[in-house]
């Protein structure tokens, strides 16, 4: 299942807090992506915001891994978790 992750920051990390905890993301990420549970990983062009393309059996299982991330953890983001299927309006054209 194909899903869409779009991440909303909550509150700006404090200058102490920035080394450790983007340094533990992006190596939770990085596991993510080594087993596949990450397709793509893009960043909003305004913001450090992540947008993530996953493939996970369920929405739950995307709920679940998102939610072990250190910044969803410490409060510091969200995920907006939309998920995709094939579009299907060229079945009704007539070649």
């Amino acid at each position: 299942m194909k899903i869409l992750a779009i991440e909303n920051e909550l509150c700006p990390l404090m200058l102490e807090e920035k080394e450790v905890l983007l340094s533990e993301q992006r190596k939770a990420m990085y596991a993510l992506y080594l087993h596949g549970y990450i397709r793509e990983m893009n960043q909003k062009e305004d913001s450090n915001e992540m947008i993530l393309v996953m493939d996970c059996v369920s929405r739950r299982e995307a709920e679940n891994y998102l939610a072990k991330l250190p910044l969803v953890r410490s409060g510091k983001s969200t995920f907006e978790i939309q998920v995709l299927r094939p579009y299907d309006g060229f079945k009704d054209l007539v070649v």
